[in-house]
């Protein structure tokens, strides 16, 4: 599938990535843009002061409250939600493949009125484990026709990595406004970025799989 990627120094700096390239993607003068959310990782909340964004928690029993959101959607100063498939603060995760139903409902109608489509953030630091045992999950596996989708995922949690190697993956163009951009922060280095490109090619995608649903059947 065509897709876009950034590596950068970690989940944190993942989660800043893909709002800037949210943020960057506005029109001028849009005024000051909002963020739903449920119960976000501190890195949001510190993103929010960083960026200057606006945002809004729609949170039942730590997750995101679906009925909340289909109505906070229609918002027009809403451009993005921030959603996890495995909360750091308490491991609950969000149902994100039925927020992107959402999305994609109200985008359609957002871009036909000429409105900005509302990204969708999946954080997915820590769940790989859940990628591989839940296929709903895999959003970039989904075909989407109106809905920007970003996923961060940390390869030094899950892959053998050196500590300090994430990467933000997106649908086509959704990182294409942070082209000519200024990189702030720790990067991974390029022995780094070689080692777990060899982790990878060595253990194989399919390996992966079979280990994280080994450790499951344990």
């Amino acid at each position: 599938k065509d897709v876009e990627a950034v590596s950068t120094g970690g989940g944190t700096r993942s989660i800043n990535v893909a709002f800037e390239t949210v943020l960057r993607s506005l029109p001028e003068g849009f005024g000051r843009p909002r963020v739903l959310t449920g119960n976000p990782h501190l890195a949001v909340e510190r993103a929010e002061r960083r960026f200057g964004f606006a945002l809004t928690r729609l949170e039942v029993d730590g997750a995101i409250d679906l009925s909340k959101l289909a109505r906070e959607l229609h918002a027009p100063d809403v451009i993005a939600v921030y959603a996890q498939s495995l909360s750091y603060t308490d491991g609950i995760s969000d149902d994100v493949p039925r927020v992107l139903d959402l999305l994609e409902a109200v985008n359609a109608t957002r871009v036909k009125n000429g409105d900005v489509a509302v990204a969708l953030i999946n954080d997915c630091c820590l769940a790989f484990s859940v990628l591989v045992h839940q296929p709903a999950y895999r959003l970039l596996d989904r075909t989407t026709t109106h809905t920007p989708v970003l996923m961060t995922l940390d390869a030094h949690k899950h892959l053998g990595a050196d500590k300090g190697l994430s990467t933000v993956v997106g649908t086509k163009g959704s990182l294409r406004a942070l082209r000519g951009a200024l990189r702030v922060g720790a990067r991974p280095t390029r022995a780094a970025l070689v080692r777990a490109l060899a982790n990878v090619a060595s253990v194989t995608a399919s390996g992966y799989d079979t280990i994280y649903r080994n450790l499951a059947s344990r």
